[in-house]
């Protein structure tokens, strides 16, 4: 490997604490959640339910598609102990990847038929989404050094900068295609970030001819780059169906209530996912440890750190969803208008929702520190059809409810069987034979 691209290989940072690992990346996901809050409400009172309806739609075709071609080598990359493969295979890969899904929802946006404004929303979506594919494999990098402090600002960055110019586009009447153009331009200002971040110690004449040389090695990376999305093929194809699984209920809202409808469903969402703050922050900070535990065989030290992580989750599912009974209805008011009020109880299914996806989420990242990717991609794959059915049945009877209920049920189901998986991975008898299950 050229010399100059070794930074990006370096291991953990010394001096790092897992307490103020949890800090920065709890700042910033709660400043990114606000943010993205703030983009929900700004297009509810500067546009309409139908901005927010096309805007929602376009997250809901690019996620999916995204997440297939990243092959979730973020995961992959933060859990490779032994550094099996360099970063610029890393890289590289994701590139192809996020260029691949950008043509894709190109694609969809051409043949389905949809009006030109919702169309170009769409590829707009994509195309913020994908550059925020690379951010993501370069956070990847910080998050294995555990240099949670930058990675909790490029989240700052990314999201301060999208719900700036959104806000500013959409105050001066410029519309929704020029407000998520905006947001295109905040994720490339994310990107370039990240990409200073990361390679900062070796910038000048020598890292420009040694990042060219690789480009013209490509051909010597081939094996590699297929070794690596053998690997991470099925990790990344259990992050799509699970994109697919949060999406159903938005796509079947959206059939049978339109653009408005799933503009209020997505605007209910957008505030349950900002509940998601504090646990995200500790997952992604605990991430690379749970990887070190399961590589040196530390199975019971493991298996009691993920314990300790779904009691938190289960305590949290309890009071913020007994809160937002009591008070949810009066949040949305305040956010979105008089209009929402009555959709508290479809924002307290939601938080029950995110709470049993933060068990879910833990059992995840233990599972995937092991790289058992191709259990979770069975379980979330049952998960999607479960969820096709009860988001079409229960939608049509009670509405957004029935939708958010078949939130509940999906994850709940995963929940359950993941933690089958998990404790089958970690039991006590392979920790005492000092078996490391792959």
């Amino acid at each position: 490997m050229p010399a100059p691209l070794k930074a990006a290989e370096s291991g953990q940072v010394p001096g790092r604490s897992v307490a103020a690992g949890v800090a920065w990346s709890f700042s910033g996901n709660a400043v990114y959640a606000a943010t993205q809050l703030l983009v929900a409400v700004v297009i509810a009172r500067l546009g309409d339910n139908v901005m927010l309806g096309q805007y929602a739609l376009g997250l809901a075709v690019a996620a999916p598609m995204v997440l297939l071609a990243s092959l979730s080598l973020r995961t992959v990359l933060v859990t490779d102990s032994s550094e099996k493969h360099p970063v610029r295979e890393y890289v590289l890969l994701r590139a192809v990847g996020m260029c691949a899904a950008l043509c894709l929802v190109g694609a969809v946006a051409l043949a389905v038929y949809w009006p030109d404004s919702a169309a170009v929303v769409v590829v707009l979506v994509g195309t913020a989404k994908a550059v925020d594919g690379m951010t993501d494999l370069f956070v990847g990098v910080l998050q294995r050094r555990e240099m949670m402090r930058e990675v909790a600002v490029s989240w700052m960055v990314n999201g301060t900068l999208t719900a700036l110019f959104m806000t500013v586009l959409l105050s001066r009447d410029h519309g929704i295609v020029s407000a998520v153009g905006g947001s295109v331009l905040a994720s490339l200002c994310s990107l370039a970030y990240c990409i200073h971040t990361v390679w900062r110690p070796s910038y000048g004449p020598a890292w420009w001819r040694a990042a060219g040389r690789t480009l013209t090695e490509v051909r010597s990376l081939a094996p590699g780059l297929t070794s690596l999305a053998r690997t991470a093929a099925p990790l990344g194809a259990a992050s799509c169906v699970t994109s697919l699984t949060a999406n159903v209920p938005r796509y079947v809202v959206g059939h049978s209530e339109g653009a408005g409808g799933l503009g209020v469903f997505s605007a209910v969402g957008y505030a349950a996912l900002a509940a998601n703050v504090a646990i995200m922050a500790v997952a992604q900070t605990v991430l690379p440890r749970m990887a070190r535990l399961h590589a040196s065989g530390r199975l019971c030290e493991l298996r009691r750190l993920v314990a300790r992580l779904l009691a938190g989750a289960g305590v949290f599912s309890v009071l913020a969803t007994a809160g937002c009974l009591v008070l949810g209805g009066r949040a949305l008011e305040l956010l979105y208008g008089s209009g929402y009020r009555s959709y508290g109880p479809v924002l307290a299914l939601l938080i029950l929702a995110v709470g049993v996806g933060a068990a879910c989420f833990f059992l995840d990242a233990g599972l995937s520190a092991g790289h058992r990717f191709r259990s979770q991609l069975v379980v979330n794959i049952l998960a999607l059809g479960m969820t096709l059915v009860s988001a079409s049945s229960l939608t049509a009877l009670y509405g957004l409810s029935g939708a958010a209920w078949s939130v509940v049920i999906s994850i709940l189901f995963q929940c359950l069987v993941k933690a089958a998986l998990f404790r089958r991975a970690v039991s006590p008898h392979r920790a005492a034979a000092g078996k490391v299950p792959r």
